[in-house]
Formats: structure tokens, sequence, C-alpha cells
């Protein structure tokens, strides 16, 4: 199957961009597509927002939030211009047309977020009287929640590292560590604060990245321990492991139809997978690109095959230059 796809699939030199941050101390840490594909962000502690044709990317706007280092950024899943952006002191939801901000939290940020699949809340987490608290900021006209984290006592020393929706919005999926142990916990999605539907240990170290199949049919999940799980839902049933990234996952993406995802670890490369091959215990890559230094975050565009990933320049790193590639096929 993915023989039909990858000998079309090129690197695309043109569309490979560089930008230098404000500061040499900035970095760009997080970027994203938003829900049509017409837009890619980035930022180090300015938000960029890149236009996209289908064909060329190029600078649409830039938005100045503050002097803070951005740790996360979060397109609406269903409203291409509006953008959340994450730092240590602030979640900020903002209008990249009119650049502006339409709400804002002042917090204690952990840089780990994500919204619910209808685009009502912006969930993030913070810490509070120094324990987790999950953060639901209301944009669908109801209160903003804060549900004090974990729910048990036993669970206080659970540190969250990655939160993610299923599709439909039934689930929450909460991963981290627990005392140095990978904790997978998934909650209520419409009633998050009840007790968890599932508690376990997934993974020998703590769970790093979280991510379902567009179809909701999957669900992915890394770890420091270099292993990406895939789990059959709705009877969570442990479907493949991927054990050839030889560090820390740091982030995953699915493709648009779920039949692909990629990773990336700390080493210089991004790896792409078909999930049908992995569920047969066939889980090398069907491709692994090069890159110039360790990347950050990797998405894919919404509607196409498409690897958005950011990563710093092996080269420049005195600088801390990152560099901004797309990678993909650029047909339907």
């Amino acid at each position: 199957m993915y023989m039909n796809y990858y000998p079309q699939q090129k690197e695309y030199p043109k569309n490979q961009f560089k930008e230098k941050t404000q500061q040499e101390r900035k970095s760009i840490k997080s970027i994203d597509w938003n829900c049509n594909g017409t837009y890619l962000a980035s930022g180090d502690s300015t938000i960029k927002i890149w236009s996209f044709d289908g064909n060329n990317i190029k600078k649409f706007t830039d938005i100045k939030q503050g002097s803070e280092q951005l740790e996360k950024l979060l397109f609406h899943p269903t409203q291409p211009d509006i953008i959340a952006s994450i730092t240590k002191e602030n979640a900020k939801i903002w209008d990249i047309r009119a650049k502006q901000s339409i709400r804002q939290e002042k917090s204690e940020q952990l840089g780990v977020a994500t919204w619910n699949p209808n685009g009502n809340e912006l969930v993030s987490v913070v810490r509070t009287n120094k324990e987790n608290s999950i953060l639901f900021l209301d944009l669908g006209g109801g209160q903003d929640r804060f549900i004090q984290y974990p729910p048990k006592d036993k669970d206080k020393n659970f540190e969250i590292k990655s939160i993610c929706y299923d599709p439909l919005g039934d689930v929450l999926a909460v991963g981290g560590q627990q005392n140095g142990v990978g904790m997978l916990q998934l909650l209520d999605g419409q009633n998050p604060q009840l007790p968890p539907l599932e508690q376990f240990e997934a993974h020998r170290l703590g769970i790093s990245a979280i991510k379902f199949t567009k179809d909701g049919q999957y669900m992915l999940t890394g770890s420091y321990d270099s292993l990406i799980l895939i789990w059959k839902l709705p009877e969570l049933l442990l479907a493949g492991t991927i054990q050839n990234i030889e560090s820390e996952i740091r982030s995953i993406t699915t493709n648009f139809d779920s039949k692909y995802f990629a990773a990336i670890g700390v080493e210089d490369q991004t790896y792409i997978y078909s999930l049908e091959q992995c569920l047969q215990n066939k889980s090398d890559p069907v491709d692994v690109t090069k890159l110039e230094g360790p990347p950050q975050e990797i998405c894919y565009h919404p509607l196409k095959q498409l690897l958005g990933f950011v990563c710093y320049d092996k080269n420049d790193r005195n600088k801390q230059e990152s560099v901004i590639h797309l990678y993909g096929y650029l047909g339907v």
C-alpha cells in the first residue's frame, strides 16, 4: 500500500525555510497546521503564521505576544483563523487576522495542552498550590473549569506530560509518569472530573506523547523508554510495538486517512510508519528523513500526505537557529 505513495514523496527544497529567533536564548518548540491546511504556525516568542496554497509557503503575519518563550501552539479544530499559544505564564487564544487576543488565562502553565474536538474548550495543564490541575478554558459561552488533578490522593506523584482527546471527544487520554513509571489514564471526555475510566502502567518510563488516529480506531503512546505502543480501541488492547527509535519519543503525529504516522526522538531524523504494516508486526519505518539537528515537533497536514517539522540547525546551534521543513507529496 505505501509503495503507491512513497515513491512520489519528496523533500520540497524551495519550501524549506530558516527563521532566526529574535533572541539567542529563544527557540522554536512548536508548530501546527490549521484545520484546513491553509496556515502553518511556528513561534519563538513571536507567533509566525505562514500561508500555504497547496504548493508554496510564504509569510502571512507575525503576532507579538510578549517576550516569553512559546511552549505550545494549537490551531482551533474547526475555526481556521483561531490559534492558542501557551507560555509558562499564560494561555492565550488569538484571532490571527485581527492579530488580537480574544481570551487569556494567566497561570503557571506546563506546556501541555489540547483542544476539545468541538472547539468549545482549550484544555491545558497548570500548576496550582504545587499540584497539577487541568484548566478547561471555555469559548462556547459557558464557564471556565479547574479540575484538581489527579482525582485520587494516592496518585499525587502523577506528573502529566501529554493530553489528547479522541476524535469524538468521548475520551480524554492523560499520560505521564508516576514515580518514574509511564502511567496512562483515560477520563470521561464529557465528565473528566469523575474517576478515570481506565488507569494502568503502559510504559516502563514516563509517557511523553499521545495521539489518536483520525478514525478513532487506534491510540498511539510514546515514551521516554523509546517505545511507541499502538492500542486498539475501544478494547484498549495492545496491537503493535515500535522499538527502532533509539531515544525518548518527543512527538507523534497521525495522517489524515489514518494510514500513516510519524514520530521523532532526539536523534537528527524523523520516522514515518505504515499503520497497517505495524499491526502485522512489520514495524520498520517506510521512510526516514535526515535533519540538520535534533527535531522539536512534527505534525501532518490535515488534508495531504505532507509533514511539517522543526529542528535545530546543528551548524548554528550557538545562535539557536531553528529550521522548519515541509516534507511529502503535494498531490491530493
